[in-house]
């Protein structure tokens, strides 16, 4: 009567084992994949991102910019497709006002592959610009904080 009740014992006992061991197993896993698809979790978060930028849009000064210069190279032999941009702004805008800014200067340039957009603040020149926003063919953001 007692080796049924010990054998019992000892199946609950590995069922709850088991069943610890996977949840565990189950949590490395799920921090496995937001390790490996943290670029995409990024790019959604970036949705909520964008949806900030096109409320700023209308907080843009008008005449805050001007384009000083636009170079096109493009050579179909070598594949090579690309427009660089210097502006030049009147003062520092927001990061979210620099995407917007930004995808408003592709619109009128999808044709190249790559478009690189340097921004310098107006009276400060530098050999480094305050900001950039390039396409390649994603956009990236970069805010020089020593400037």
């Amino acid at each position: 009567m007692k080796k049924p009740i010990i054998f019992a014992i000892i199946i609950f006992s590995l069922l709850i084992i088991s069943l610890l061991v996977y949840r565990k197993n189950e949590k490395i896993k799920s921090e496995q994949w937001e390790t490996e698809n943290a670029a995409f979790i990024r790019s959604r978060d970036s949705l909520e991102v964008i949806k900030k930028a096109d409320e700023e849009k209308n907080k843009l000064p008008t005449g805050f910019y001007k384009i000083i210069s636009e170079k096109k190279h493009v050579d179909a032999r070598y594949g090579f497709n690309k427009c660089n941009i210097e502006i030049e702004l009147k003062d520092k805008i927001t990061y979210n006002q620099l995407m917007y800014l930004a995808n408003d200067l592709r619109e009128n340039r999808k044709s190249y592959d790559k478009l690189w957009i340097f921004y310098n603040i107006k009276g400060k020149k530098q050999t480094v610009a305050w900001a950039t926003t390039h396409f390649t063919p994603n956009l990236n953001i970069w805010i020089n904080e020593n400037y």
